[in-house]
């Protein structure tokens, strides 16, 4: 039922437009809006230079001499905000939102270290579940520390996805775009758990590590199983039962950890068998070890890049007090976007369109279409790195290893599935890919543009490889990624400075105007929706 106020009995709140603040603070002092067009030219015109003494002032001010970006200071935005200043920042390019010990990145230098350990360690020497470990708890595991948390990866994943889960995704269309089905997926796993939710169950549910590591484990099983089932729909083929501790999938070294009772438990290898399993009854779908090492190192290579788009995206939506799948729904969504993890696929169409052209032979005419600005260099460049993405080198070796065992065969696969058997062509393209990046690199067009390959420019051929459909793609990266989101979303819980998300804007709009009654009003006055497209085959049903 609706109430309805009485119109004899207002509520006793302060007069709309009275000035008075809610919590009876004073109003703020009078602004003057600035107009559009004075905001253009202030943006068009060159930035003034601070004189020395207001750059020596900051510095003085600041939080801590290095750490901002190119090494300077950190200055509070409160230092600014008392002097009446606001930074106007799009992008966030030059703003640090919080602070973070989870991954350090120097993109003049080409680094990467989650918790102080280089990438490049890592991907030689640890499996996902174990970097997994190390974002969200800060140290590398010990053995029964590591074994203890593949097990409850396993239970969880064991357990499977919820029949109404699952409905879900059935009930999409089979063409969707499987990052569609994921936020899907994800956003009602994420009303199935009212227990844990705080907007049902209250704020505090969250208070304790166990309570957290209750959404961790849950979030980590439930992203290869809703991939897989994604990947089966889009065949229609029904989604098979986890099998977490079959030792048929479960034996490969690559991303092995120890489940329950010491047994031997694989992340990339039972996400290949759900992927690939003929059906329920099925024998399991063995894939090559050298597939499921290099899988299990692609996932540790994206797990977590710093506040990256996604990653924002937790942490602003954990700000409201979100449940945690519900906001790694957000960052799945944000991940979707061609700028962010579509990338990949956009590699693969232009090294696709490459082959169709000549191959190797095109190159030199293609880049000089991408310098005449006719067309983008995909997969090169990035937002931080001024140097080679340490990710791509380790990418680029990745997929040699899985093209050699592409070319050999199926050695050590009883089925044929999980990409032991590869998706034909791939060899050709990272042959178009290695060319492409070494002429790249000698052209002072880009080297002087410092454009070097980032981690998108060799995953698409690696996942071609495998025999995956450039939509899933990015449903991968969401799979590694949701290693960093876990993390992040934790360490925001814990950060005593932790507040709701909330930026300024710079108005640039029309000043304060008096109402204009509907019949006195101009024609012509602009705005409004769009005139609609008239389609006679739609209107002659209706």
């Amino acid at each position: 039922m609706v109430r309805l106020l009485s119109a004899a009995a207002p509520p006793p709140s302060s007069p709309r437009g009275s000035g008075a603040s809610p919590t009876g603070a004073p109003p703020s002092a009078p602004t003057t809006p600035t107009t559009a067009a004075a905001a253009a030219a202030a943006l068009a015109a060159p930035p003034p230079r601070l004189p020395p003494s207001a750059v020596a002032a900051l510095r003085a001010a600041a939080l801590s001499p290095s750490g901002g970006v190119g090494g300077g200071g950190l200055v509070r935005a409160s230092v600014l905000g008392a002097a009446g200043l606001t930074v106007y920042d799009p992008g966030y390019t030059n703003t640090a939102s919080a602070t973070s010990t989870i991954t350090y990145i120097d993109g003049g230098r080409g680094i990467l270290r989650y918790r102080g350990y280089p990438i490049e360690q890592l991907a030689a020497r640890s499996h996902f579940l174990e970097a997994a470990y190390l974002l969200s708890y800060g140290e590398l595991p010990t053995a029964a520390q590591g074994a203890a948390f593949s097990s409850r990866v396993a239970a969880a994943a064991g357990a499977g996805l919820p029949a109404n889960v699952l409905a879900v995704v059935a009930a999409l269309p089979r063409g969707v775009h499987p990052m569609s089905a994921l936020v899907t997926g994800l956003a009602a796993l994420g009303g199935v758990h009212a227990e844990t939710n705080p907007a049902l169950a209250g704020p505090h549910v969250y208070d304790t590590p166990a309570a957290q590591d209750v959404q961790l484990f849950r979030v980590l099983a439930a992203m290869p199983l809703l991939a897989a089932a994604i990947y089966r729909h889009a065949r229609g083929r029904p989604p098979v039962s986890p099998r977490p501790y079959d030792p048929a999938i479960h034996g490969t070294a690559g991303g092995a950890g120890a489940a329950g009772g010491g047994r031997p438990f694989s992340y990339t290898g039972l996400f290949l068998d759900l992927l690939e399993r003929r059906s329920e009854g099925s024998p399991s779908a063995v894939a090559h070890p050298v597939v499921v090492r290099a899988l299990d190192t692609l996932l540790l290579l994206h797990a977590d890049h710093e506040l990256n788009c996604s990653t924002a995206t937790v942490r602003q939506l954990a700000s409201s007090g979100v449940d945690a799948t519900t906001a790694v729904a957000g960052a799945a969504a944000a991940l979707y976007g061609p700028l962010h993890g579509g990338a990949t696929e956009a590699v693969l169409g232009m090294l696709g369109r490459l082959a169709a052209a000549g191959g190797v032979a095109a190159i030199p005419d293609f880049l000089a279409t991408v310098k005449r600005g006719e067309v983008k260099l995909m997969g090169f460049g990035h937002r931080v790195y001024r140097q080679y993405d340490p990710r791509a080198t380790l990418v680029r070796r990745l997929a040699y290893e899985v093209f050699e065992a592409v070319a050999a065969g199926s050695d050590g696969s009883d089925s044929g599935g999980g990409g032991g058997s590869g998706g034909g062509g791939g060899a050709g393209l990272v042959a178009i890919a290695v060319a492409l990046e070494k002429a790249a690199l000698a052209d002072d067009y880009f080297a002087s543009r410092r454009l070097y390959p980032n981690v998108d420019f060799y995953t698409g051929v690696i996942y071609q490889a495998l025999g995956l459909d450039a939509g899933m793609y990015t449903v991968l990266f969401a799979i590694g990624r949701s290693a960093g989101w876990m993390a992040h979303w934790r360490e925001f819980l814990a950060d005593p400075e932790a507040r709701i998300a909330r930026p300024r804007q710079w108005y640039v709009g029309a000043p304060e105007r008096a109402y204009v009654d509907v019949h006195a009003r101009g024609r012509g006055g602009g705005g409004g929706p769009a005139p609609a497209v008239k389609n006679p085959a739609v209107l002659s049903k209706l």
